[in-house]
């Protein structure tokens, strides 16, 4: 069983069960490794512009029936995203780029959860975050990773509004 770092398993704990897991620039792909391993996600992709290591992890991986393996930058994706996705292996500013490549051609409607954890300039993150209107994010707590406190936010999609009409009475 691949064992997890206190941040990658609070990352973990926080990923959607049941559903896709997309594992964006994330610590060599442990999560998705452990993703696949406990049975809980129909399909864990894989994205990452370093090849090697994708190479690696389709090596790695026994039974690839459930791994998909886009060797990428997250940016360049055309397919659109479901479930959950991470992304934690990387600094703020470069997140919500992926973010905004992602926005603009609407790979983000099927998802249910964003989770990140920037690596450096955590500061901004939240509110350069709000170009994404139909998303509700939360800081959800911070895990100490050495002499640093790693600060972790969630982005849940908001509920539409129900009941609420423009048209005038009659």
């Amino acid at each position: 069983m691949t064992r997890l770092s206190a941040r990658l398993q609070f990352l973990f704990d926080l990923c959607l069960p049941e559903k896709p897991l997309w594992d964006f620039c994330c610590d060599h792909g442990l999560l998705g490794l452990r993703a696949l391993e406990s049975e809980q996600f129909p399909e864990v992709h894989f994205v990452d512009q370093a090849l090697h290591l994708i190479a690696r992890l389709k090596e790695e991986i026994e039974d690839p029936s459930r791994a998909f393996f886009h060797a990428m930058d997250a940016r360049d994706l055309h397919q659109p995203l479901f479930g959950s996705v991470v992304i934690a292996g990387v600094g703020a500013d470069l997140t919500l780029s992926i973010l905004r490549a992602l926005e603009e051609k609407n790979l983000l409607e099927g998802l249910d959860r964003m989770i990140f954890c920037p690596q450096k300039d955590e500061s901004t993150f939240a509110q350069n975050f709000r170009f994404l209107k139909n998303w509700n994010l939360k800081e959800v707590g911070s895990v100490q990773e050495g002499p640093r406190l790693r600060q972790v936010w969630v982005a849940d999609r908001a509920a539409p509004a129900v009941g609420f009409s423009t048209a005038s009475p009659k």
